[in-house]
């Protein structure tokens, strides 16, 4: 920085936040899966939102971006085993919006947390897609 210039905060203070938001979510997208998953195991599950709070253990706050307080978006009544592109390749859950770098948490079917560009999300399979 140059002599004279006053930061009003540290330099990559954004990016900090935008990586301890980032990791806080894909937590939480971790746990989500684990419910989801336990859904999945007592049958044809989770089809709504109620079915995944049964198996969700930390209540709604979970449900939420810890970014932008924005629901995550989550995928429900799909059969995993069953997707066209496979679980490696498919979204199951993601956040709403992009943070502003332009890029969002997401959780793959097969439960891999992903840090998503605004186009890799939009050419990504969703696990809702008909």
């Amino acid at each position: 920085m140059p002599t004279g210039t006053v930061a009003t905060q540290p330099e990559g203070a954004g990016t900090v936040k935008n990586r301890v938001d980032r990791d806080k979510a894909q937590f939480q997208l971790r746990q989500l899966y684990t419910a989801y998953m336990a859904s999945q195991a007592m049958g044809d599950g989770p089809r709504t939102e109620d079915d995944l709070k049964a198996n969700l253990e930390g209540g709604d706050r979970l449900l939420r971006s810890p970014r932008d307080g924005e629901k995550f978006v989550i995928c429900y009544n799909v059969k995993l085993s069953s997707l066209p592109q496979g679980a490696t390749e498919t979204l199951l859950m993601w956040e709403s919006s992009a943070n502003s770098e332009g890029k969002r948490c997401g959780l793959m079917a097969d439960g891999r947390p992903v840090y998503l560009t605004e186009d890799e999300f939009r050419r990504l399979p969703k696990a809702d897609d008909k």
